[in-house]
C-alpha cells in the first residue's frame, strides 16, 4: 500500500478549543502526486448534554433567560449546524463516544498510509486542510486525540495559505457554485478541488514549462 496526504476538517460548537467541543471529524485520504480522494471518512462525536446545550444557546440567542455557566453556541453555529442536519445526525443517536472516535481517526491515518516510506524517504503526513491551525488546536486541546496528533508531521499542507498567496500575486480566487456545506467530508472535498485548481493554473508540470 503507498501512502497518502491526510486531511482534516472539524465541525465544533465554536472558536475556542478546550471550551467548545467537536461534534465531527471530516478525514479524507489523498494520492501524494496527484491529490486523488482515496478514502473518506466522518465521525461524529456524542454528547448527552447536546439538547441542552442547543435550548440553552436558543435561549441566549433570542435573549431569554440562560445559563451563563453552561456552553452556549453563538446563533449562526446553531443555524450553519441545523441547515447542515449535523444536529440532526448527533441528536438521531449517529455519534460515538470521544475515545471512540479517536481511535477510528487514527485507524483511517493508519489504513491509509500517513507514515510510510515515499521515494525512498521516510514519511508521515503532514495535517492537510484549510485554516488547518483552527483543527489542530482543538485535537491538542483534547486529551483523547493526543496519539491521533501525534502521527502527523509536524508540518502542515494548508490550502488558505496557498489561497492568499494566489490571490495577492495574481489577484485569483477559487470559485464554485456550490459553496461548502460545513459537514466535514464535503468541505473537505472543497479544500481538495481548490488545491488542484491553483496547482493546474500556477504550477504546471516541470516538463510543460520546459517545453514552453
Amino acid at each position: 500500500m503507498g501512502v497518502s496526504y491526510i486531511w482534516i476538517d472539524l465541525e465544533t460548537t465554536g472558536l475556542t478549543p478546550g471550551k467548545d467541543r467537536i461534534l465531527e471529524i471530516g478525514l479524507v485520504a489523498t494520492t501524494p502526486a496527484t491529490f486523488e480522494i482515496v478514502d473518506e471518512e466522518s465521525i461524529l462525536i456524542e454528547y448527552p448534554d447536546l439538547e441542552r446545550w442547543i435550548a440553552n444557546s436558543l435561549a441566549r440567542a433570542a435573549d431569554l433567560e440562560y445559563d451563563r455557566n453552561d456552553l452556549t453556541m453563538h446563533a449562526r453555529v446553531l443555524e450553519m449546524h441545523e441547515q447542515s442536519g449535523l444536529f440532526d445526525a448527533l441528536l438521531d443517536g449517529h455519534g460515538v463516544q470521544i475515545d471512540v472516535a479517536a481511535c477510528k481517526a487514527k485507524s483511517f491515518f493508519d489504513r491509509n498510509g500517513g507514515a510510510g516510506r515515499l521515494n525512498g524517504k521516510n514519511f508521515k503526513s503532514p495535517m492537510c486542510g484549510s485554516t488547518v491551525d483552527f483543527d489542530r488546536g482543538f485535537l491538542v486541546a483534547e486529551p483523547a486525540f493526543a496519539e491521533f496528533v501525534r502521527c502527523f508531521s509536524y508540518r502542515r499542507l494548508d490550502v488558505s495559505a496557498l489561497k492568499e498567496i494566489i490571490k495577492g500575486r495574481y489577484g485569483d480566487e477559487f470559485r464554485t457554485v456550490k459553496s461548502p456545506a460545513h459537514r466535514g467530508v464535503s468541505d473537505l472535498h472543497h479544500s481538495v478541488q481548490e488545491l488542484c485548481y491553483y496547482l493546474d493554473r500556477y504550477f504546471p508540470p516541470i516538463e510543460e514549462r520546459e517545453s514552453a
